[in-house]
């Protein structure tokens, strides 16, 4: 066989290999179980963006998803925030197995809150820092 029908098909195969590994991490990503939450602040969110990390006490629970504005009502003008979280982390924060799509609140009735904190000074990036308040509770 000559040297060049060897290196295409080498080039084929690792192509193909590369792939299916992207693949596989993606994929993995996509299927994760998660969990969806609005959060509303009322102060600017300038420097908080889509795909800003969401952590709890320093471990990333998840991420923003959406930024967007809300019409001024009784408490004026407020920014919802849409956050992903990792149902697997959430499980194991609350201890045992929440219905589903209830984590968020069962950890809501038991203080949780959400502040903005600065991830970067240089750039002035913001995440959202979680903890649990028990004067909230």
């Amino acid at each position: 066989m000559k040297p060049a029908a060897w290196r295409v098909g080498l080039f084929v195969l690792v192509g193909a290999a590369l792939l299916s590994l992207a693949v596989v991490i993606v994929a993995g990503r996509w299927f994760a179980a998660s969990e969806r939450a609005v959060m509303r602040f009322d102060s600017s969110v300038f420097g908080l963006q889509v795909g800003a990390p969401v952590v709890f006490r320093g471990v990333r629970v998840g991420q923003v998803d959406t930024i967007g504005l809300a019409p001024e009502g009784s408490g004026g003008v407020t920014i919802p925030v849409t956050v992903e979280f990792d149902r697997a982390l959430l499980r194991d924060l609350i201890g045992e197995k929440p219905p589903a799509g209830a984590a968020v609140a069962v950890l809501v009735e038991r203080g949780l809150v959400a502040r903005l904190a600065m991830q970067s000074l240089l750039t002035g990036q913001l995440y959202v820092d979680l903890d649990l308040d028990a004067s909230r509770a």
